[in-house]
């Protein structure tokens, strides 16, 4: 994982910008407790987040579902972004 807390902030960021209402979050069971707390502490806003552990995701990992649809957040998603941003393939997101 490229840093423990990226994770759960990236989650948190996420719901807001993208979910109005209730949200499940799938989680890896090394992420769950992180998540948990991270969005306990800096909720986001007035949404129902549930975490839930999730076996079949790797480390570092998370999919977040709800009315803004499913998201997948983890290290290769967010290397693949990078990776595109540094080539010019990705811009403004």
């Amino acid at each position: 994982v490229l840093d423990p807390g990226l994770v759960a902030r990236r989650t948190t960021e996420t719901i807001r910008r993208r979910f109005l209402g209730p949200v499940v979050v799938r989680a890896a069971p090394a992420e769950a407790a992180r998540l948990r707390e991270e969005l306990g502490r800096s909720g986001p806003g007035e949404r129902s987040v549930v975490v839930r552990e999730d076996p079949e995701l790797g480390d570092g990992a998370c999919v977040i579902e709800g009315d803004g649809g499913e998201v997948r957040l983890d290290d290769e998603e967010m290397l693949g972004r990078l990776g595109r941003a540094m080539t010019g393939g990705e811009r403004g997101r």
